[in-house]
């Protein structure tokens, strides 16, 4: 809050205080005339000095209020300054969001309406922006729900990945196909739709891609290093104390076990089981070539796939929009990419933290036990 100055009544009071010593003074110098004789040029000397006196202080006093307004008048001004400094990104962010979004609004608002889009692309692997079955689900479950799309487009791109994750996004795709069974649903690829990409697919009745797509890949793998001659040669011992015969399967550091290794195999063999269990189910008798060229874990190109009864069609996005929805704009529900992601920052932390995994298991010791 300003203060007020008070001016008025400092002034009023300065002039009083001024008058009172004016008249002391007077009476003072008619004394020294009375009893010293002084003449009357010697009082009027001093009755100017007295003026002069008076006006400088009043002087000084204008100059003390002025000052004293300027000051209040820049703190007005800065506190102004300070607001809108505080402010101005915060309505500036929120004009742009009004405006974004009418700008989408009356674009989707157009007479040939939109498709509700969602986005597959990258690595399918817990915790991904673009490719998690977290992030995919939540964008499809939004799509899905869209009452004014004409439908729902999947754009898939990726080599695979995580099978737990792949069918998690292949189980909710069918739980919401079955929701809104009003709903038109369209997948297609560009660049790859293989492994466990090709799995998500496989829950769309018709799946499109294009005549450089590749396409199949149905199979499993599990790869890893093995640096037990490695440390041979340099002379490092690796010693592993468990609680459990088992707890220590297929050590980087240790000659691989053939148990170790069968059991690994087991464990590919049911994924990819339920893998094969899940393209027989979707593709049925549009399949043309046995299980055992199919199932292999070998890849086609587009025109070859469709031959093989793995997809349907070739095509491309845009003319497999306008056949099916009569229209080429799309809202994309699909979650951005992170700022890690875009810069590739996350590809170099996951190397480095399989180095660190590496150098944890080199470096580590039984620690020390007190006697």
């Amino acid at each position: 809050m300003t203060q007020d100055t008070g001016k008025p009544d400092q002034e009023k009071t300065d002039s009083k205080k001024s008058e009172d010593m004016h008249l002391k003074l007077e009476e003072q110098l008619t004394r020294t005339v009375k009893y010293t004789g002084e003449s009357n040029k010697k009082i009027m000397e001093v009755l100017e000095q007295q003026a002069k006196n008076a006006a400088r202080s009043q002087d000084l006093q204008e100059t003390f209020y002025k000052n004293q307004q300027d000051n209040i008048q820049k703190e007005r001004k800065y506190r102004r300054f300070k607001m809108f400094a505080m402010f101005s990104p915060l309505v500036l962010g929120l004009a742009f969001v009004i405006a974004s979004s009418y700008l989408e609004y009356s674009e989707y608002d157009s007479p040939e309406g939109y498709v509700a889009q969602v986005t597959i692309t990258g690595t399918i692997q817990q915790g991904s922006s673009t490719a998690g079955a977290d992030s995919v689900i939540n964008a499809l479950r939004k799509a899905y729900a869209d009452d004014k799309a004409k439908g729902v487009l999947i754009s898939i791109s990726s080599p695979g990945g995580s099978p737990t994750q792949s069918h998690m996004i292949y189980d909710e795709l069918i739980r919401l196909q079955e929701l809104h069974p009003d709903k038109k649903t369209k997948l297609i690829s560009t660049e790859m739709v293989t492994s466990g990409a090709y799995w998500i697919a496989a829950a769309v009745d018709q799946i499109a891609v294009m005549e450089t797509t590749y396409v199949g890949s149905v199979g499993v793998i599990s790869t890893m290093f093995n640096f037990s001659e490695l440390i041979d040669k340099i002379g490092v011992e690796r010693l592993i104390i468990t609680a459990g015969k088992s707890k220590s399967i297929l050590d980087s550091f240790m000659p691989a076990k053939e148990s170790d290794i069968q059991k690994m195999k087991d464990i590919s063999n049911e994924i990819h089981k339920s893998f094969i269990a899940v393209m027989t189910k979707s593709r049925g008798d549009r399949l043309t070539a046995p299980p055992e060229e199919l199932f292999t874990g070998d890849f086609w190109m587009g025109p070859e796939a469709v031959e093989l009864g793995l997809v349907d069609e070739v095509t491309t996005p845009t003319r497999l929009m306008l056949r099916e929805f009569g229209t080429v704009k799309f809202r994309d529900y699909s979650k951005r990419p992170s700022f890690v992601e875009s810069m590739g920052i996350a590809k170099f932390s996951s190397i480095m933290s399989k180095l660190d995994e590496v150098l944890t298991m080199v470096t580590s010791e039984v620690p020390v036990q007190a006697k």
